[in-house]
């Protein structure tokens, strides 16, 4: 049997909390289940749409802003995607954390096709997981 509880006044995102429960029959009380911890927080927001910098015959540069909401815990890391320049598939190319500037180069990162359009795409990531990607 699962027991579900909720408690929903004055939490404060960002904090942690400690929990634990004892169970009651006819006979009286159990002792303390072990403390666990919670983390009021949740995945962060899409992070702003990579911004286009510059290119050459070979690579790509782009600013890839910070996300503006962490979800109440701090972001660990962001990763950046890039299509084929064909509207196929997103592939990750890079992660990292907490730089605001790449370069995607076509002889380490990816492969670029002189005409295509490429379309880029960032998400972060928190102690909760990742979160949207950015448009």
């Amino acid at each position: 049997m699962t027991l579900m509880y909720t408690h929903s006044l004055n939490i404060l995102k960002g904090q942690t909390y400690r929990a634990r429960y004892r169970a009651q029959n006819l006979v009286g009380w159990s002792g303390y289940s072990p403390i666990g911890y919670l983390i009021a927080a949740s995945v962060p927001d899409a992070p702003p749409s990579p911004r286009f910098e510059s290119a050459t015959s070979s690579s790509i540069s782009v600013i890839v802003p910070r996300v503006l909401e962490n979800g109440g815990s701090p972001v660990t890391s962001y990763e950046l995607l890039i299509d084929d320049g064909l509207g196929g598939n997103f592939k990750n190319i890079s992660s990292y954390d907490q730089n605001p500037a790449f370069i995607i180069d076509s002889t380490v990162e990816a492969t670029l096709v002189s005409g295509r359009i490429y379309r880029i795409k960032s998400r972060s990531r928190n102690v909760i997981g990742p979160g949207p990607y950015s448009d």
